[in-house]
């Protein structure tokens, strides 16, 4: 049963153009489906709208976002103009030199991996970081590392207590 709330008010007079009189039942039974197949439409109409811009937005953001994603929206670091980027499939079936327990070939990857993990900085990068160090005795700067070599230094010692190493062999 159609709601009468949905329907549209019916138009015109009770007459038809001639002259009889118009079935009230018929007619308003037909504005009913009318009027709720144009709201379908109309929902639905806008549902597609919304959803196209929404998708549109989307796209742009994700575009921008890989177009720039070196550039902006990153915070300042000394390092960034040494950084280069690079795509690669990474092969999986070739053995880590970091997987497995630990020994001799495992520590030996790691510390190569650490190794150059100090930097000489200017006094500008520390202040555009909001930073401060200790200069170094020659002049030519300031002691820095980044961060990710702090983090690297943490995950060796999240893998050696995975075997509850405390001293090496």
């Amino acid at each position: 049963m159609v709601s009468p709330g949905f329907c549209l008010p019916k138009l015109g007079r009770p007459f038809t153009s001639f002259g009889h009189k118009a079935n009230y039942a018929s007619s308003k039974n037909t504005q009913c489906r009318h009027s709720e197949t144009f709201r379908l439409i109309v929902v639905l109409g806008l549902n597609l709208v919304v959803s196209l811009m929404y998708f549109a937005l989307f796209g742009y953001g994700i575009h921008n976002m890989l177009s720039h994603r070196h550039e902006a929206g990153l915070i300042y670091s000394p390092a960034r103009s040494a950084v280069t980027y690079e795509a690669k499939v990474v092969d999986d079936s070739i053995p880590a030199a970091f997987a497995g327990p630990p020994s001799l070939e495992t520590d030996a990857a790691w510390q190569r991996l650490l190794k150059y993990n100090n930097l000489i900085v200017q006094k500008e990068d520390l202040k555009q970081v909001d930073r401060s160090s200790v200069s170094l005795r020659d002049g030519s700067g300031y002691l820095a590392s980044l961060s990710v070599y702090h983090q690297l230094h943490c995950l060796v010692s999240i893998f050696n207590s995975l075997f509850h190493i405390e001293s090496h062999y």
